[in-house]
């Protein structure tokens, strides 16, 4: 399925629903410069895939459903988002790339993405040899823990988990509750006052007013 919709430019819908890509070894450059805004891949078997390098580069895409993904036999992610300007948010918690070798150029120029999940279980770059720009122009992108893009490490070296401890670019996700950053609230009671202005803890139904707002109990 390489180069299969190269500059597509005049592309806007694509249903992919019902394409069978169990054998299909090779993906490279499927969708590049393609001129769809979203596209919907969750039908795709990916399972033998081994190239995915320049999947998507220099499309127009503002979301990619990857949901379904099988990435365990990809060797390359070279160049997989490269110049996706649009995409703010990529969610790849199932991708697992224990056998990739190359993230070169990975989300090279990606100007407007601000996150990037994974799964902390499945993303490991032990055996990632090519790493080049992996991140260079991604101006915006913040991990998990607050670690900003610098022009000081566009390469591979912060293709992890940002988290106290590891600075990273990606934001970790668990793999048992799929749930990251969670934040306690204050345990402090919001303050609520009935309609007289008066302070109180609503117990019955009624009208309040809670931080500004009309509440109806």
């Amino acid at each position: 399925m390489s180069d299969m919709f190269v500059a597509c430019l005049g592309l806007k819908e694509l249903d992919l629903s019902h394409f069978e890509t169990s054998n299909v070894r090779s993906m490279s450059r499927m969708f590049f410069n393609c001129g769809l805004t979203t596209i919907n891949l969750s039908s795709f078997n990916t399972a033998n895939v081994t190239d995915m390098s320049y999947m998507f580069d220099s499309g127009n895409f503002s979301s990619i459903d990857l949901s379904s993904f099988d990435t365990s036999n990809v060797e390359s992610m070279e160049g997989m988002f490269n110049f996706c300007t649009k995409i703010t948010r990529l969610d790849l918690r199932n991708f697992n790339i224990t056998k990739v070798k190359n993230i070169s150029k990975m989300f090279y120029k990606c100007l407007k993405i601000k996150t990037i999940l994974v799964n902390e279980s499945l993303w490991d770059v032990s055996n990632v040899e090519a790493k080049d720009m992996t991140f260079g122009g991604c101006l915006c992108l913040v991990g998990g823990n607050g670690t900003e893009y610098s022009m000081f490490h566009q390469n591979g070296d912060y293709a992890c988990i940002d988290k106290p401890g590891q600075k990273g670019y990606l934001t970790g996700v668990d793999n048992s509750t799929s749930i990251s950053n969670v934040k306690k609230e204050s345990s402090v009671e919001k303050s609520v006052y009935n309609i007289g202005g008066f302070r109180i803890i609503p117990r019955k139904s009624g009208v309040y007013i809670s931080h500004g707002k009309k509440v109806i109990q």
